[in-house]
């Protein structure tokens, strides 16, 4: 039994009193005002065909996730193997700073603390930051 011919013959669907509602008598309307009977051929095909559209919307939408969780899974290998590097880099920017400093403390002694100011300067400028310590 369709919902409509459970409701009372005089109200909607809102509750409220409708010619419509009540002289439709379990026809299904369309979008260009005809009624149509839910037992008709024209009814099933229209049926048949919102069926099939609604499997290929459906079908689009889980390619489009499908394809967008492909898309993270790549950036997110991307941005490991990124941090990785970046990891990597400042282990070797810090060792290429320590040996600055213990050459400039040997070479230029007189000048060691000016050098270790101008050192820290240039590592605040860095684009290289220290990644936080655990």
């Amino acid at each position: 039994m369709s919902g409509r011919a459970r409701r009372s013959a005089n109200t909607s669907r809102t509750g409220y009193s409708s010619d419509a509602a009540s002289s439709d008598g379990g026809m299904a309307g369309s979008s260009k005002g005809r009624v149509v009977d839910k037992g008709s051929d024209e009814y099933k095909r229209r049926r048949e065909r919102n069926n099939e559209a609604v499997k290929k919307s459906r079908s689009k939408a889980k390619e489009r996730t499908s394809a967008t969780q492909k898309r993270v899974d790549a950036l997110q290998h991307e941005n490991d193997q990124l941090s990785g590097r970046i990891s990597i880099l400042n282990k070797e920017f810090e060792l290429l700073k320590e040996m600055y400093t213990a050459h400039a403390k040997i070479t230029h002694p007189d000048q060691a603390i000016q050098l270790e100011e101008q050192l820290q300067q240039l590592t605040n400028y860095s684009y290289v930051k220290s990644e936080p310590s655990s």
